[in-house]
């Protein structure tokens, strides 16, 4: 992804959703995108699979997969490309499901959807296989979304998401509405079917230890910016942006027990940022630049980037 703007338009002016992010990802590597909510993370994800809609739009950047730019293709073209190239696990799997259709008919829609064509019996055994490599049951096959718990609609998004072996998986928040023991399972899950695939994932998210256990790298936006990109090791040992420093701090410690440290002030609107640095209301290191010129990102160390004046 290069330079990637997107904006959402409304009668106070264009909301900069995102605003020039850019960042690569290899094959088979998992890459984690943290921030507080409205930081535009999941715009980021949508506008990869560019399902933005009005009034939001992609206002300029390019988007590459391979040797295919994303941003050339026809709207059919980029449908065909949706689950069999780039597949989403969605935030709210309730949402996404069809609530009066059994599981094993929305597999197969996803499968008929992109002219694969099979048989009866054919279509059976694929759902059955895909539903174990979640660690389903098959008789979920027949069952509706509403008999499923949390966890397992979940893993059948999942299921749904990888059957046409996508290149890439994008799972924005996969785990924000279940508990801890289903999140282990259902990230644990992802992880397993990512090595069956050979597929690359972004992690989409705002749970920096799940983040901590599950990614390679890691970047973190702030107000519609990738402020830091790093080795996910490299950035809980030595944050370089201040506000991701700060965002590792308010983490909860076994060393300092019923100490927690938040971040002072709110995200600033989107549509009316502050001049220079959009952190520097925030930021106990700022100075005078730092309200003045807008910083713009640097390899501070091999693998490591930043957007800070600091550095």
């Amino acid at each position: 992804m290069r330079d990637l703007v997107v904006h959402y338009d409304t009668p106070l002016g264009a909301v900069k959703a995102t605003d020039a992010v850019s960042f690569s990802l290899g094959a088979g590597e998992r890459l984690g995108i943290a921030g507080e909510s409205g930081s535009g993370k999941t715009t980021m994800a949508l506008a990869i699979l560019r399902l933005i809609r009005p009034p939001g739009r992609i206002a300029a950047g390019e988007i590459w997969l391979q040797d295919v730019d994303l941003m050339s293709l026809s709207p059919e073209a980029m449908r065909q490309v949706r689950l069999a190239r780039i597949a989403l696990i969605p935030q709210g799997s309730m949402n996404s499901l069809n609530p009066v259709t059994r599981i094993k008919e929305q597999i197969l829609d996803a499968l008929r959807d992109h002219d694969v064509r099979i048989s009866r019996r054919q279509g059976q055994e694929r759902v059955r296989e895909l539903l174990e490599s979640v660690g389903l049951r098959p008789e979920v096959a027949d069952m509706f979304p509403h008999e499923l718990s949390g966890g397992m609609k979940q893993r059948a998004c999942i299921a749904i998401a990888i059957s046409l072996r996508p290149r890439v998986i994008i799972a924005d928040e996969p785990t924000s509405a279940l508990d801890v023991v289903v999140q282990k399972q259902v990230m644990e899950t992802l992880a397993k079917v990512q090595q069956d695939l050979g597929a690359a994932v972004i992690l989409i998210g705002h749970d920096m230890g799940l983040m901590a256990q599950f990614v390679d790298r890691l970047g973190v936006m702030y107000a519609g910016k990738l402020v830091e990109i790093s080795p996910v090791r490299d950035i809980f040992i030595g944050p370089l942006h201040p506000y991701t420093r700060m965002l590792i701090a308010s983490l909860p410690s076994f060393e300092a027990k019923g100490t927690f440290h938040g971040i002072p002030g709110l995200l600033p609107l989107l549509r009316d940022l502050p001049p220079g640095c959009a952190f520097h209301p925030r930021c106990p290191h700022a100075f005078d630049r730092c309200q003045r010129d807008e910083p713009r990102p640097r390899e501070i160390q091999p693998g490591s980037w930043a957007s800070c004046h600091l550095l």
